[in-house]
């Protein structure tokens, strides 16, 4: 098992990526629209990420698609025809990218958590690689009160590895694993991952906070 420190400068504005999201989408259109399709991402090392592809048909009778990226989840195609809320700044009918989820239209039929179960995942990591990496930012993913979908985080980490390297992980974070103190998210934290892929932002696990006692 690798064991990598790395030491590298504190990030500013934890919540810097979903409010500068929710910022950029605030005077944007809101509809309610479905799931089409369910995008299933498997790289066999990590956890799955998913992409939903989702369409809402305007008052004018255009249908515009787009694709929201959802990183860690419990979807599958029994959510194909789910209501959803969704931003968008644009009408164009196929600006995939111009999105910004905005919680489940009603009651979601199956919950969907946004993390495997945390065994699951820990055997997935068993053998994996240790590093301590620094949180460069932090994206949030509001949940909707009452709809049994609670608010998650995907934290974007660098880990500096000897040659000059840099690996990029997305880390997936529920609400009961942010830090009890008033400082919810710490500055660099444990991570698990089976491969030493620069880009597969996907390979990681998290296994807590660089500053706390290890459980």
């Amino acid at each position: 098992m690798t064991v990598v420190l790395v030491l590298v400068c504190a990030a500013f504005g934890s919540h810097a990526g979903g409010r500068l999201d929710e910022a950029r989408f605030r005077d944007g259109h809101e509809s309610v629209g479905r799931i089409d399709e369910v995008i299933t991402h498997s790289s066999g090392e990590s956890v799955d990420n998913y992409d939903l592809l989702v369409s809402a048909v305007l008052p004018d009778s255009v249908t515009i698609h787009r694709k929201i990226w959802f990183g860690a989840g419990d979807f599958s195609d029994a959510d194909v025809g789910q209501a959803v809320r969704f931003r968008h700044n644009t009408l164009d009918p196929d600006d995939l990218e111009d999105v910004l989820f905005g919680g489940w239209h009603g009651v979601r039929r199956r919950r969907s958590e946004p993390h495997r179960n945390p065994q699951q995942s820990r055997a997935l990591y068993a053998d994996a690689h240790v590093s301590v990496g620094m949180v460069d930012e932090v994206m949030t993913h509001p949940g909707i009160p009452g709809s049994g979908s609670p608010s998650h985080y995907t934290l974007v980490v660098s880990v500096d590895l000897p040659g000059q390297r840099t690996l990029r992980r997305q880390v997936q974070l529920g609400e009961w694993q942010l830090r009890p103190s008033t400082r919810r998210f710490g500055r660099r934290i444990r991570l698990r991952h089976n491969t030493l892929d620069p880009e597969n932002h996907s390979d990681a696990f998290f296994d807590g906070w660089a500053d706390e006692p290890k459980d």
